[in-house]
Parts: C-alpha cells; structure tokens; sequence
C-alpha cells in the first residue's frame, strides 16, 4: 500500500505506532538506499521508540497481506490489462505502472471521501518533532536525521499528500517513480485508458477496500520473541524496487 492506505490501515493504533506505520514510505521517499526493515532488528530508544518499532512491524504486516488480496491483484490487473490495450511502445513494464497507480488510486479514493486521511497524515508528520522518531532512526547510522527531518516538513508545508485528490494528479506521480525505475512516460492514449479504468473499478475497488481496513485494523503487535520473525515473513511478501518506494519527489 501507499502513505494514506498504511495510515488507515492503522487508525487504531497508537499515535507513534501511526507514524511507524508510514516510516518505511517515508525513507524510501526519502532516499531509496535505505532498508527501514533493519529498523526491526534493533531494541534501544525507549518506549516511545518501540511503539514506532511496532508501527514499522506492522507496515510489513498490511504489504504482505495486501499484494496477495484480490483487492490488489484484481484491481492492479485491471489497470495492466487496459495499459496492454491502449499502446504497444517498448520501455514500459505494465506490472510495474498497475502495481504504482493502484496503490495511488487506493490514497486517491480514501482522501476523496474524507479529507480526515489528510489530516491525520499531516498530523502524524508532525510527531516527528517529540524526540521518539530521532531515537529510532539512530538504528541507521547512515541517515542524516537532520536532513531526513527537514524533508518531513518539506512534506507537510507542500502539503504533499493534497496531490492524491485529483486522478490525473495520481498519473503525474506514477510517472515520476516510473522514472526512477528507468520506464518511460505514459502515451497520452496510456493514460486515457488508465483514467477509465480508474472510474469503472471505483465502486468495487472502494468497498473492498473498506473490508481490508477492517481486517488490518485488527492488528495486535506481536510478543516481542515472535517479533522478528514476524518481520522477516511480512518482509517475504513484499516486491522489490516497488514496495515501500513512496510517491516520487516533491510536488
């Protein structure tokens, strides 16, 4: 799932667990050389540190249930199979664009609904600040968290997450992480027919949708000796260079 998804998935949970919840998106946003799953192999920082360690966990958690739901597959393979339909130009993995969008589309049809899902993303941003975060993220050596930091509120005053709102919005963005997977841009007839196939799914794709939040809101974290094996299986079911890239660059 994408930022808004991970959010709603984990309404329920705890204000740090909140933040944890999109972290991994966050730093893949941020700088995709960093692995926010080793994250999970750490201990220190305190309690507040480990409710976002939970947070992290649970991430992995609703990748790993979601890429197996007919919720995504039915719904990504829809946009593939309209891709395949409308151009035949070499440069562009159709599994790569339906798997991108549909995670966007997914944001798009929560904050289209309730404009809440934006506030509470900003909000979450913004417990950046309370020293929880800082601790964690010392598990990584190698980040700045000076500079990871100013990106965060980089987001939250471009009001980064307001772009998900309009579906062709969710076009421009697909193609900036295209980009970055070395794909071309989308023909104009691509994006036509991906616009169609996003308002023919809507209604099954949202109710859907619903049900999976459900399921995922009930979500408990795991004792702390089932923690990373825990991990390590959600980790299993993810797709490399896809998930937890987060929407390319800011708007």
């Amino acid at each position: 799932m994408n930022l808004i998804g991970h959010l709603a998935c984990a309404e329920r949970l705890p204000p740090d667990a909140r933040l944890g919840a999109i972290l991994p998106d966050l730093l893949s946003l941020y700088d995709r050389g960093v692995r926010p799953i080793r994250l999970l192999q750490g201990s220190g920082g305190g309690a507040a540190a480990r409710v976002l360690r939970d947070g992290v966990r649970f991430h992995y958690h609703v990748d790993s249930h979601f890429h197996r739901s007919p919720l995504f597959r039915d719904g990504s393979r829809v946009l593939r199979e309209r891709l395949a339909a409308a151009g035949g130009a070499p440069g562009l993995k159709r599994f790569a664009a339906a798997h991108v969008l549909f995670e966007l589309f997914l944001d798009h049809l929560l904050v289209a609904q309730d404009a809440g899902h934006l506030a509470a993303f900003y909000g979450a941003l913004e417990r950046r600040g309370e020293g929880a975060l800082e601790a964690l993220l010392a598990g990584l050596p190698e980040l700045d968290w000076g500079a990871f930091s100013g990106f965060i509120g980089r987001l939250a005053a471009l009001r980064f997450a307001d772009g998900y709102l309009k579906r062709d919005g969710l076009l421009d963005r697909t193609e900036r992480i295209l980009a970055r997977l070395g794909q071309r841009r989308l023909e104009g007839r691509e994006r036509d027919a991906l616009l169609e196939a996003m308002e023919s799914q809507a209604a099954t794709a949202r109710r859907r949708l619903d049900a999976f939040l459900l399921e995922m809101q009930a979500w408990r974290p795991p004792a702390a000796e089932d923690a990373p094996a825990a991990a390590e299986g959600a980790a299993r079911g993810s797709t490399p260079g896809v998930d937890s890239g987060g929407p390319a660059g800011l708007d």
